[in-house]
């Protein structure tokens, strides 16, 4: 019984001592170390701030997409094939964008330690959110383009050319962090 207790006041010792060797070595690191500490505690943040409020919206598309007002807006052939995609696409994309949130948390709190696990999150956070973003604003903007084009809406091939800077703007933010956090792999250490 008394195993137990002393397992369970070890853990957070063990992790408050990682924690503190970690803030020792990224202060005292070689190189800059700014840009890792903005993305620790306002990147990741932020992405799972707007992850949150991104599967909201996906949901209120989904509901708002089947009112009476949005379906008499769009032309039948438009309700029958584009339509049902653009749920479909609603529904997964809110799926992962709550996986998005999960791995903001694990994400955020395993680079206090600053050790090999918390790089391979690392890893992993930049290139599942950054295809996350990409594949969501593109898609987005090209179901908005087909379901609109002829309607009242305003929708042109400006459309198309944001669907195409959001994927060249999320692979250009992805290969920068990872080029990035690559260098200083060694300040994750255990």
């Amino acid at each position: 019984m008394s195993d137990s207790k002393s397992n369970k006041t070890l853990a957070p010792a063990d992790r408050s001592a990682k924690i503190r060797s970690a803030k020792h070595r990224l202060y005292s690191y070689p190189l800059p170390t700014l840009w890792l500490r903005i993305f620790k505690t306002a990147v990741i943040v932020l992405q799972g701030i707007i992850s949150g409020c991104s599967v909201v919206s996906c949901i209120m598309s989904v509901v708002s997409s089947n009112s009476d007002e949005v379906k008499k807006a769009l032309q039948s052939d438009v309700i029958d094939t584009v339509l049902p995609l653009f749920n479909v696409y609603n529904i997964v994309m809110a799926v992962l964008l709550a996986a998005v949130v999960v791995l903001c948390v694990v994400t955020y709190r395993k680079m206090a330690e600053l050790t090999a696990e918390s790089y391979r999150w690392l890893k992993l956070f930049i290139i599942f959110t950054s295809c996350i973003n990409a594949v969501s604003t593109a898609a987005g903007e090209l179901f908005r383009y087909f379901i609109f084009i002829n309607t009242e809406y305003k929708v042109d091939v400006s459309n198309i050319l944001f669907a195409a800077f959001a994927v060249v703007l999320m692979v250009f933010w992805m290969i920068l962090n990872l080029r990035y956090f690559k260098k200083r792999k060694d300040l994750f250490a255990d």
